[in-house]
């Protein structure tokens, strides 16, 4: 049997086209090296995590200050109950496909809480209104006549 095609958010579409730092990286003994980018999130999506778990974001270096170091800070929620979960870490749960009840059960352990995702609300569609003169519409939308009649713009 063949699995159906997962409707599932990922975390970019949650959290934006690029949702992590790529340029995290640290030192140690004179040797400069990346870590990886699940830990560093930026701070956009932090606050998105955040707000997501009804937390405040706060930056801190997480090695503690040396050696080794990091030259980037972790962006941390502070959860209302005191914990602080990696912003990053909790995003990083959207990249493998899982369906959306497992996520919310990763990320319930993660926070200590019960927690489930809730999607956004669409914007509000906008009821179309005739034109009595000259109708205009960008490609792809719609137009429509004083007698009803709808057109697509295709180019």
């Amino acid at each position: 049997m063949t699995p159906s095609p997962t409707t599932n958010p990922t975390a970019e579409a949650i959290f934006g086209a690029n949702p992590w730092q790529t340029d995290a990286g640290g030192s140690m003994n004179g040797v400069t090296y990346n870590y990886s980018k699940y830990y560093f999130a930026t701070l956009t999506a932090a606050k998105q995590v955040a707000d997501m778990l009804g937390g405040t974001v706060v930056e801190e270096y997480s090695l503690g200050g040396g050696p080794p170091t990091q030259n980037k800070p972790n962006e941390l929620v502070l959860l209302p109950g005191g914990q602080k979960v990696n912003a990053g870490l909790i995003m990083q749960v959207w990249t493998h496909g899982y369906p959306e009840n497992y996520i919310d059960q990763v990320v319930s352990q993660i926070v200590g809480f019960t927690w489930s995702y809730k999607a956004p609300p669409s914007p509000p569609l906008i009821p179309l209104q005739p034109a009595d003169g000259l109708m205009m519409a960008a490609i792809g939308d719609v137009a429509m006549q004083a007698d009803g009649t709808v057109w697509k713009r295709v180019s």
